[in-house]
This record gives C-alpha cells, sequence and structure tokens, in this order.
C-alpha cells in the first residue's frame, strides 16, 4: 500500500566552503559588507536550488547569513556584548573532530538596555520572497528564550533578572520584525519547531505565498 511521508528540514544546510571563507575574510576586514552579501545571495540560491532537486516544496535560505541559528535575534540587538562561549566538542559521523572555524560560534549576553540595530530576518525574507514562488519558512529563536542572553555578571546593571531582558525582547526586538508581511507580500504562519524539552522557543515562521 503506497503512502505519503512527509519530510522538511528545520532550516540550517551546512556552509559551503567559499562561504565560510567569505565570512572570515569580513570578519578580518578584507571583505565589505557589500562583498558579503553578494556572496550570501549566491550561497542562498544554490542551497534553493538543492532543495529544489530534492523535492523539497518549503524552502529555507540554509541560514547562510547566520553564525548560528540564534543570530536572528541576537545579532540583530544593540546592547549586547560578546562573552565567553562554552567549549562544545563536535564529531562528524565517522568520529573525526571537524576543525573549530566549522563548529566555533559567538554568544553575547546583555550588557545595556537592548535595542534592534538591523533587520537581518527582513533581508532573509525579502530575498526568499523575490526566489520562491512558494512557500518559505525561517527559523528564528523566540524572544522568550531571551534569557540565554542574560548574564549575572555582566546583565544585571541593565536588567536586574532574565524576566526583565525577556520583557524588552518581546516589546521592541523581535522576534518577527514589524512590516515583514507587507514588504514580502506573504502571509505569515508561526509553528514551534522544537519540543518544550529543548526549551520550547524555536519558532518557524512560514511565509506562503499569495496562491498558497
Amino acid at each position: 500500500m503506497a503512502t505519503d511521508d512527509h519530510a522538511e528540514h528545520v532550516g540550517s544546510l551546512l556552509r559551503q566552503p567559499w562561504l565560510l571563507a567569505a565570512r572570515a575574510g569580513h570578519r578580518q576586514g578584507k571583505l565589505t559588507d557589500a562583498g558579503l552579501r553578494e556572496v550570501e545571495d549566491l550561497a542562498v540560491e544554490e542551497n534553493i536550488a538543492l532543495q529544489r532537486e530534492a523535492g523539497i516544496e518549503v524552502f529555507t535560505d540554509g541560514e547562510a547569513r547566520r553564525t548560528n541559528w540564534m543570530t536572528g535575534i541576537l545579532e540583530s540587538t544593540g546592547g549586547m556584548s560578546v562573552i565567553e562561549t562554552p567549549m562544545v566538542r563536535w564529531r562528524r559521523a565517522d568520529g573525526v573532530i571537524p576543525p573549530t572555524s566549522e563548529t566555533d560560534f559567538v554568544m553575547t549576553a546583555a550588557t545595556a538596555k537592548v535595542f534592534r540595530k538591523n533587520r537581518l530576518t527582513n533581508v532573509e525574507a525579502e530575498f526568499m520572497a523575490r526566489q520562491v514562488p512558494g512557500q518559505f519558512k525561517i527559523t528564528m529563536m523566540s524572544a522568550a528564550m531571551g534569557g540565554m542572553a542574560w548574564r549575572p555578571s555582566v546583565s544585571t546593571a541593565a536588567y536586574p533578572s532574565p524576566a526583565d531582558l525577556v520583557q524588552d525582547l518581546e516589546g521592541g526586538s523581535g522576534p518577527v520584525p514589524p512590516g515583514i508581511r507587507h514588504r514580502t507580500g506573504r502571509r505569515l504562519r508561526t509553528a514551534p519547531v522544537h519540543p518544550p524539552r529543548h526549551g520550547g522557543g524555536a519558532r518557524a515562521h512560514l511565509l506562503e505565498g499569495p496562491g498558497a
């Protein structure tokens, strides 16, 4: 008896080696913001083509513009400072430990009152709206998980408790940037993509085409 199996990926795809090299060059001041954006656009186009070939109908950009999935809120929010990142050791399926450059990420914590400094999610959504005819989704860190960005050693002067930080994040810094529906011309649906045991804070924001 034939059955239909529904499968899709959460959002991340492996960064292409040339994208990783471009991001490294940008950090070193060798590549401009505009230059990095061009490379990211190419990476997203390649990711979309891969998903088309695989028969996936709900697209993501592979999160090619992010250092990690939490970037959507943490790197778009001002008032944050880099803190020491806990050491995490990753292994490939064959047991080999990948280079740190492939797995390392930067953690930030609130050290001042937070504010929205850029609109990365808008950049992601607007580009996808131009590239795919139907549905696409963007996985974002919910503001409810903002407590992860609170550290008593550096945050208490601005926010006495994690709840105070979350309240500001929910009010002015996300998770869905104002105007995203209007600029993309898509309907918006929100669904959790991680169960409560993982924090329950990730949300997949599914933007549908006019005919979807």
